[in-house]
Formats: C-alpha cells, sequence, structure tokens
C-alpha cells in the first residue's frame, strides 16, 4: 500500500484546489532507474491490470444512460511521453500541465471535475498520486479515496515501464 503524503501548497494541482474540494494523496518509492513524471504517467494510467479495465468497463455501462463520460478506446489510447509533454493528448485523460517532475491530466464531467498529479520526487525517492475532485457529489469521493492508495501502491515499485514511448 502506498502511504499518506500531503501535497505541497506549490504543487501544480493547487491551480485547480479550492477550499472544500476533495484532495487525496498517496506516495510510493521511485522504481529504478527513475523515469521522469511522463513516463511514470503512462505507466501508472495506461498500464493498469486487465481487471481495472474490466471495473472500468462496467463503470461505462452503468453511467452510460446518464450521461456520463465513457471513453471510447481511442480515448483510452496510450499517448507518447511527446503527447505528455507538450500538453497535446485529449483522451479521457487530458494533459492539463506537464513538467519533468510532475503531470496533471484529468477531465471534467457532470459529476465532477478532476485533476490528477503524478509528482516524482527525487529528493525523497518516491512518486505521489494526488486526486483531486472538484464540484463532486458526495459518492465520488470514497471511490478516489479507495482507488488511489491501490494504483499507487500496485504501479511504480512495479512499473511495466513502457519499452518506448516516447
Amino acid at each position: 500500500m502506498g502511504k499518506a503524503f500531503r501535497y505541497p501548497p506549490d504543487g501544480a494541482l493547487m491551480e485547480y484546489y479550492r477550499a472544500g474540494d476533495f484532495l487525496d494523496s498517496q506516495s510510493v518509492p521511485l522504481p529504478h532507474p527513475a523515469p521522469d513524471a511522463a513516463e511514470l504517467t503512462i505507466a501508472i494510467f495506461f498500464n493498469m491490470p486487465g481487471w481495472v479495465h474490466l471495473l472500468l468497463g462496467l463503470r461505462n455501462l452503468l453511467m452510460a444512460p446518464f450521461g456520463l463520460k465513457t471513453g471510447s478506446q481511442a480515448d483510452i489510447a496510450p499517448p507518447t511521453a511527446e503527447q505528455i509533454n507538450s500538453c497535446s493528448y485529449s483522451g479521457i485523460f487530458a494533459v492539463h500541465s506537464a513538467t519533468p517532475t510532475e503531470v496533471i491530466p484529468g477531465t471534467n464531467d457532470k459529476h465532477l471535475d478532476f485533476r490528477v498529479s503524478i509528482r516524482k520526487d527525487e529528493a525523497a525517492d518516491c512518486v505521489s498520486l494526488s486526486t483531486g475532485c472538484v464540484r463532486t457529489i458526495a459518492s465520488a469521493a470514497p471511490i478516489w479515496r479507495w482507488s488511489i492508495p491501490f494504483t499507487a501502491s500496485s504501479s511504480p515499485a512495479a512499473l511495466p515501464m513502457p519499452a518506448n514511448s516516447g
């Protein structure tokens, strides 16, 4: 499991966060050699286990009648590191901000707007995942509270780093 992490007040995610919004953060050790934040983003968001894809498919099936975003195969196609770094990736987790140490993907939907920070901290030898939800309905925050620790703990230490994503 990841460990709780306090998101820094000068982080890029704070541009989207306001008092009262949901914010949760977890960190895990960096893999070595440590990739940049774009490569970490690809590994964490686009190399998920098959069962996560099944749950997302079920979520999409259940939410489509309510008009919530579901995403097509093209929307979840893995971006290249170049697309992330240039903020030109526009899939379901469009990139809003990118530096070598932090990437902010996210989306806006009817029930919530969210942004995720994938932040590389070489000094602390960790990568942190922080989720900020704005305009969230009450039931959305617990889902993020469950999914972020799992994603953080199941990804970086055993990251299936893309062979060539740039």
